[in-house]
C-alpha cells in the first residue's frame, strides 16, 4: 500500500501578513455588524442610554476592574 503525501496546512505564524489582513477584515466586519444592529434599536438613540449600556457591558466583562500587566 502506498502512502499518499498530504500537504501540510500553513499556520498563521508562517503567513503573518495574510493572517494580519484577514484578522483586520474580520474585526472591522464584526464592528460594522454590531454598529448596524445597535443603530436599528430605538433605545440606543439616546447617548446616555447607549453609554450606560456600554459601561455595564464593560463592568460585567471585568474590563474596569482587571489589573493589566504590560511587563
Amino acid at each position: 500500500m502506498t502512502k499518499k503525501k498530504v500537504k501540510k496546512i500553513q499556520y498563521p505564524s508562517k503567513n503573518k501578513m495574510v493572517f494580519s489582513i484577514l484578522a483586520t477584515v474580520g474585526v472591522v466586519a464584526v464592528w460594522r455588524g454590531i454598529w448596524v444592529v445597535f443603530d436599528a434599536l430605538p433605545y440606543f438613540e439616546r447617548p446616555i442610554i447607549a453609554g450606560g449600556v456600554a459601561i455595564l457591558i464593560l463592568v460585567i466583562a471585568g474590563v474596569y476592574f482587571r489589573k493589566i500587566n504590560f511587563w
